[in-house]
């Protein structure tokens, strides 16, 4: 009974966002780095 659903849509969890630099863990950002910076700009 845990596992059946009363109808409705199920529940989708999606992943916490990380930022890149901090993946990489770069201590200064290169602004000369257009694949990086083209992910950040609007």
């Amino acid at each position: 009974m845990d596992k059946e659903r009363t109808g409705g849509r199920p529940v989708k969890r999606g992943r916490k966002k990380v930022c890149m630099f901090c993946v990489d863990r770069a201590e200064k950002i290169d602004y000369k780095d257009i694949a990086k910076l083209r992910k950040c700009m609007t």
